[in-house]
C-alpha cells in the first residue's frame, strides 16, 4: 500500500465508491519487518481491523498497540503513522464525514460532536461490551463494500450510522478546548518536517530543525515526541531509509542510496537501515 502524501502531511484518499466516499483496503505484508507508514493525516476517518501479526500507532501523540482481532478507529484529520511487523494482515475502511452531510441536522449534532473532539483514536480491543458493536459496524460494511451486492450502500450506510450511535452514546466527546494550541503544535511540526524533506541530503542537525520551526531546541525535541513520538533526528533518520529504500528498489547500489541520501557512510547507512527496516539494504534489494 503506497502513501501519497503532499508536503503539508496530507493524504487525499482516492474513494472506490464515490457516491459513498468510502474506501477499503485488504492490506498484507510478508516479509522485510517492519514496515512503517510515515505521519500523514486525512479528512476520512479510518478504521481497521488486524486480522494476525501486530500494529503499533502513533495517533496525535498517543501510542496504541493492535492485536489480532482487534481494530481502531481514527478520527478525521488526527496525524497518525504506523509500524506493521513482518507477517500482518488487516481490513482498512476509509470514510469520509460527508457521508453523512445530506442531512444537516444529524452532521452538525453528532459529526462534528466527533471529528471537533479531543478523541484522536478509539482502540477497539474488546475491554468494553460496545466495542464488539462498533467492530461488527465496521467489518459489516468493509465487507458490504467488497461484495458489492446490489443495495450494498444501503447496507454501509446502515453500518456506519451504527458506528456513529455506538460512539455518541458510549464516548463522553467533549469538546477539544486546546485545538487551537494543538493545532499551532501540529503546524509547527509540519514547518520542521517540509524543511527535514527538503534537506535531508544536507548536513542538518536538530538546531537547523528548530530553526525552520522558529523555536528552541528542546521545545524542537518536545513537539516531536508530542505529535509523532520520536525525536528529530529519528524522523530524519527513517525519512533518510524510506528515500534509500526507493533508490535500491529503483535499481541504485546501497552506496549510492547512502551518499544521496544524507548518510557519510555506507556502514552507518546499513546500520541504520537495519535497525528501521529490520534487513539490511543488500538484502533489500534482491
Amino acid at each position: 500500500m503506497k502513501y501519497d502524501i503532499d508536503k503539508d502531511l496530507s493524504q487525499t484518499i482516492e474513494f472506490d465508491e464515490g457516491f459513498l466516499s468510502v474506501k477499503t483496503i485488504r492490506f498484507s505484508t510478508t516479509k522485510y519487518s517492519p514496515v512503517p507508514f510515515p505521519s500523514h493525516w486525512h479528512f476520512a476517518f479510518e478504521a481497521v481491523v488486524l486480522l494476525s501479526g501486530e500494529i503499533d500507532y502513533i495517533v496525535n501523540g498517543q501510542h496504541y498497540k493492535l492485536m489480532p482481532g482487534e481494530g481502531i478507529l481514527i478520527n478525521s484529520n488526527a496525524l497518525h503513522s504506523s509500524v506493521c511487523s513482518e507477517t500482518c494482515e488487516s481490513k482498512i475502511l476509509f470514510f469520509s464525514p460527508q457521508i453523512f452531510r445530506e442531512n444537516h441536522y444529524i452532521y452538525h449534532k453528532y459529526i462534528e460532536r466527533v471529528t471537533g473532539s479531543a478523541l484522536a483514536a478509539v482502540l477497539i480491543d474488546g475491554s468494553q461490551k460496545w466495542h464488539h458493536q462498533l467492530k461488527d459496524s465496521m467489518e459489516q460494511a468493509f465487507d458490504a463494500c467488497s461484495l458489492a451486492e446490489d443495495g450494498y450502500e444501503l447496507e454501509v450506510l446502515r453500518c456506519l450510522y451504527t458506528a456513529l450511535q455506538t460512539l455518541t452514546k458510549t464516548l463522553p466527546l467533549q469538546p477539544d478546548m486546546g485545538r487551537a494550541i494543538k493545532q499551532e503544535h501540529i503546524n509547527t511540526v509540519k514547518h520542521m518536517i517540509d524543511y527535514i524533506q527538503n534537506h535531508y541530503t544536507d548536513k542538518i542537525g536538530v538546531d537547523d530543525i528548530a530553526g525552520a520551526g522558529a523555536v528552541c531546541r528542546s521545545t524542537c525535541n518536545n513537539l516531536f515526541r508530542e505529535i509523532l513520538g520520536q525525536t528529530p533526528i529519528e524522523y530524519l533518520m527513517c525519512f533518510r531509509v524510506e528515500k534509500g529504500s526507493e533508490m535500491l528498489a529503483r535499481g541504485a547500489t546501497v552506496t549510492e542510496s547512502a551518499m544521496a541520501c544524507g548518510f557519510n557512510s555506507v556502514s552507518y547507512f546499513s546500520e541504520v537501515f537495519k535497525r528501521i527496516r529490520g534487513i539490511t539494504p543488500q538484502k533489500a534489494k534482491h
